[in-house]
């Protein structure tokens, strides 16, 4: 992903519509994989478990930063995609820490 953390959304039309569709496409499947497949996979165990849960990470680690950029320009890109994707993704046990603020 190019989103680009403390970018101006309105000034980066580009940048805009990459983070719009991470945060209304791509975050939204995500969340609902890992808040369904994930808890039965990871009990699983073995390596697919691991590479699901890295991927789960760095997809957390994406929201954070979406999070971090969505704020003060909540007009342009909406939060709610993303704090739901994180809440998902900490509920599933994926991510550790989440801090909706």
């Amino acid at each position: 992903a190019t989103v680009l953390p403390s970018a101006n959304l309105a000034e980066e039309p580009a940048v805009l519509e990459e983070a719009l569709f991470l945060c209304h496409e791509v975050l939204p499947i995500f969340g609902r994989y890992y808040s369904v497949h994930f808890p039965s996979r990871s009990a699983e165990g073995g390596e697919a478990a691991t590479e699901l849960a890295e991927l789960g990470e760095r997809v957390g680690m994406i929201a954070a930063d979406l999070r971090d950029e969505s704020r003060g320009q909540e007009g342009l890109l909406p939060p709610e995609p993303i704090l739901s994707c994180l809440s998902q993704l900490k509920a599933a046990g994926v991510i550790t820490s989440y801090d909706p603020q």
